[in-house]
């Protein structure tokens, strides 16, 4: 890999170096520091080399020992072991400037105090070893974005027990979720929401476009069908929910999923049926 990015980039690659110069993107590739000019890297480019491979970010800040710890772990690839943990991962439209006051709302909201890593003065994890419940979650977010006059997104990654590849899981959720977060609505995503998003992505573009032609041919001009068997997903299959959510009688809901169930032939009332439609709607946002 590191011969090929050489070949290509030529004197714009740097390696190894023993300060990271912030005119340069950098990559942890097989131990290596990797560093390419950022006036050579297209958009595109980075994108996709920052999904490939392990980005450093030079303007990481942490105050604390614990928050060393932490960033030694996840970008250094400290060997620690560790019992319990989860990935709070943050991402703003706007640059925070005032960090401290940052961290003190959260743990002001949380209830607790938490390590916070800095990746770039808009993204951030949160290592968290106490649950956090969504409404704290939502609290939180509808605070910070008032206080600080910022859009935010939580993604929240796995719990985490006696392992010691923290720094794997780690880069695996953040590359995860940076790749899919364009494809993401709702502000608060758990991980095993992007999980079925990966395994769409994976598949070539034409293949997804059959696979949800086949499926969704003969409703795919009824949005408001498709809309409504949407939140009905979303609501787990509960009928009563989800017409609540759609300001529906219950009847006129119970009335559209038959409908969708008798011209596409797939029950949807069956956990097999609603995860083939699921990832047909999945595709649908993708595209």
């Amino acid at each position: 890999m590191i011969q090929q990015l050489k070949k290509y980039y030529a004197k714009d690659i740097k390696i190894n170096e023993a300060i990271l110069s912030e005119d340069y993107s950098w990559f942890l590739i097989d131990g290596n520091r990797v560093g390419i000019r950022k006036s050579r890297l297209h958009k595109r480019e980075c994108q996709l080399l920052s999904s490939l491979l392990t980005p450093i970010h030079t303007d990481t800040c942490y105050e604390t020992k614990i928050e060393k710890y932490w960033y030694e772990a996840l970008y250094q690839s400290k060997d620690i072991q560790i019992t319990s943990v989860r990935f709070l991962h943050f991402f703003t439209t706007h640059p925070i400037t005032e960090r401290e006051e940052f961290h003190n709302a959260l743990h002001s909201i949380f209830g607790f105090d938490t390590p916070t890593i800095w990746e770039t003065s808009q993204t951030g994890v949160l290592i968290l070893t106490e649950n956090i419940s969504e409404y704290r979650l939502q609290t939180a977010l509808d605070t910070l974005e008032t206080d600080f006059f910022i859009s935010l997104s939580f993604f929240v990654g796995r719990h985490y027990t006696q392992t010691n590849q923290v720094s794997h899981l780690y880069q695996w959720e953040r590359n995860l979720f940076s790749y899919l977060s364009p494809y993401l609505s709702k502000k608060i995503t758990y991980i095993e929401q992007l999980l079925p998003y990966q395994l769409m992505t994976l598949l070539p573009k034409e293949k997804r476009e059959k696979y949800t032609n086949c499926l969704l041919e003969n409703i795919s001009n009824d949005k408001e069908l498709i809309e409504s068997i949407k939140v009905f997903f979303q609501c787990n299959l509960n009928v009563s929910l989800a017409a609540k959510q759609l300001y529906l009688h219950r009847n006129t809901l119970q009335y559209r999923i038959d409908k969708f169930i008798e011209k596409t032939g797939l029950n949807i009332k069956t956990f097999e049926g609603a995860v083939a439609v699921y990832l047909a709607f999945l595709s649908l946002n993708i595209s």
